[in-house]
């Protein structure tokens, strides 16, 4: 039978579309630069047939649970099925992975706030998983899963635009990560954070000072000034929390979740941080999930780990050791059927309710003044001492500590204007401080913040 021209055209066009389909695997696939810790941590778990608890999750998890204390603190061997950037979607080809080799007697997913408020995954973690994945049919059914959440299908398939090898090195990187990730990291350690340890089983130990961390908390986190305090989960997240309990179950493993704790400025910048966690706490209540939430901890059962914080979301490994601690108490009591309950606050009231905190402050132009503010507790009245800093650092006082939060002042063009914040009657914590207009551009141009311009 002879094509007529739009036939022939037509073959064309739908072998064109095969092989640029195919083209697009391959490329997803073996195109991505490769990330080492991701492949050590996938290839660790795939030598691993001991696992009796697993923690699942992200970055959190990855920083703050460290399997060698719960192992010596529970006696079962233990390991930080985790990855950066995963939510849902990365959750469960990770279990999927693990439950090839190994049959824990239980599951924990690590969760934080930022799991609940978008039930999408990051491209930065499809970079990270995607090359690992040796199954067709899983690795098919993460790019299924991920795309659907933003119908990004397209974008998704071509994440090499961004992802792939820079240099030749990166090029060999990739290829020996993928080879042998235990032996690229040694040869390519060079390209690690210098102040991080992979300490294997999962997990990474931090050794860094406060610094970098002040910095960051000093410039990037404003208060969320929007209305409403419910925030329910999303019809999305509850069908991938049932989906993953589904999976977990079906291998005989028992599913808890914990939510890990995040430094106490989210608490009081974000309206929607602790809403979403009791959202969670509520629906696992329903679905019989046990769920602790260590933003709730007591003093009783861990102190405040915010002096622990390398950056605005992770603790270095002295706070991890802490927390690691605190789960071990609270899942061994669990375990042998004891009430936990008194060691967590019991919602976000109580909680709120017992914090005396002020963790950084900013000031902006509003309209012939300047006005500052600062992440405060509800209970605690704030005072502010405000001084002129010329090009040379010296500074000028304009006024001492007072509560009034304005000030007139006709600032230079050289120079910055730099408020301290305190709590009324107590000392001044050095750190809390800001300064006009270099911090406010700084957090404007990465943050896309709302507010007026300097005129």
């Amino acid at each position: 039978m002879k094509l007529t021209h739009n036939g022939k055209g037509i073959v064309r066009l739908c072998l064109f579309l095969l092989l640029f389909g195919l083209f697009l695997v391959f490329a997803s696939l073996n195109l991505i630069e490769t990330d080492l810790l991701s492949g050590r941590t996938l290839q660790d778990l795939r030598a691993r047939d001991d696992i009796e608890i697993a923690f699942v999750g992200s970055s959190v998890t990855v920083y703050h649970m460290n399997p060698e204390i719960v192992t010596r603190e529970t006696g079962l061997t233990a390991f930080d099925c985790a990855i950066h950037s995963i939510s849902f979607p990365g959750a469960m080809v990770l279990t999927e992975e693990m439950f090839k080799t190994s049959h824990p007697k239980y599951v924990v997913l690590v969760l934080e706030p930022y799991n609940l408020d978008s039930a999408k995954e990051s491209e930065e973690a499809e970079f990270r998983v995607m090359p690992f994945l040796k199954d067709p049919r899983q690795q098919l059914d993460y790019y299924l899963a991920t795309a659907a959440l933003d119908n990004e299908y397209l974008e998704r398939a071509l994440i090499m635009r961004t992802m792939y090898p820079k240099s030749l090195r990166g090029i060999i990187k990739t290829h020996d990560t993928k080879k042998n990730a235990t032996k690229a990291m040694e040869k390519y350690k060079d390209r690690l954070d210098p102040e991080e340890t992979y300490m294997g089983s999962g997990f990474v130990r931090h050794n860094a000072t406060k610094a970098k961390f002040e910095e960051e908390l000093r410039v990037k986190m404003y208060r969320d000034y929007s209305e409403g305090d419910y925030y329910p989960l999303l019809k999305q997240t509850k069908v991938q929390i049932d989906a993953y309990r589904e999976l977990v179950e079906s291998h005989g493993s028992e599913l808890i979740f914990i939510i890990c704790p995040n430094h106490t400025s989210h608490a009081l910048a974000i309206p929607s941080f602790l809403p979403y966690t009791q959202s969670l706490m509520r629906y696992c209540s329903e679905k019989g999930i046990p769920l602790f939430n260590f933003q709730f901890a007591t003093p009783e059962l861990m102190p405040c780990l915010d002096e622990y914080y390398f950056d605005i979301y992770h603790m270095c490994g002295e706070g991890a050791d802490i927390f690691t601690s605190a789960f071990c108490r609270v899942f061994n009591a669990w375990k042998d059927g004891e009430d936990v309950s008194s060691l967590f606050y019991y919602n976000d009231w109580t909680y709120l309710d017992r914090l005396h905190a002020l963790t950084n402050t900013w000031v902006w132009p509003d309209g012939d003044h300047f006005r500052a503010d600062c992440n405060i507790d509800q209970h605690s009245t704030p005072e502010y001492r405000f001084l002129y800093v010329d090009e040379s650092g010296n500074e000028t006082l304009l006024r001492d500590y007072a509560e009034d939060p304005l000030i007139s002042f006709d600032l230079p063009e050289t120079g910055n204007l730099r408020v301290y914040a305190r709590i009324v009657g107590e000392e001044q914590q050095p750190h809390v401080y800001y300064d006009y207009p270099k911090d406010f551009y700084f957090a404007k141009r990465f943050l896309a913040l709302d507010g007026e311009e300097d005129e």
